[in-house]
């Protein structure tokens, strides 16, 4: 599913573990409770997307942009989301261990 095109998509509870999404667009699409254990997410374009409540364990999220997201109360233990936009995301609850931001610091919580 590389750079494929899933802008405004409800996928709230799917299961996309260690599914390829990288460069994909997903502006505005909605993964709440949704399973992102292992997912690849380089690169992607998740601009105002919600991960409420998602599994993004150990997901890599390298150079993504959730710019404006939220990801309230997502599992994110063991994620990469180094040198993504995360500005303006929301992040309330979310659980971070072994977390790696995009400054390059590991956040635990």
């Amino acid at each position: 599913m590389r750079k494929a095109r899933l802008a405004d998509a409800i996928l709230t509870g799917a299961d996309l573990s260690a599914a390829a999404l990288d460069f994909a667009f997903l502006r505005g699409a909605r993964f709440d409770t949704a399973s992102l254990k292992e997912a690849r997410l380089t690169g992607v374009e998740a601009i105002e997307a919600s991960f409420v409540g998602a599994d993004l364990s150990g997901a890599n999220a390298l150079g993504a942009n959730f710019r404006g997201a939220d990801l309230s109360r997502a599992v994110l233990a063991g994620a990469n989301f180094r040198r993504a936009n995360m500005y303006e995301t929301r992040l309330e609850g979310a659980l971070f261990r072994a977390t790696a931001m995009p400054d390059g610091t590991v956040r635990h919580e």
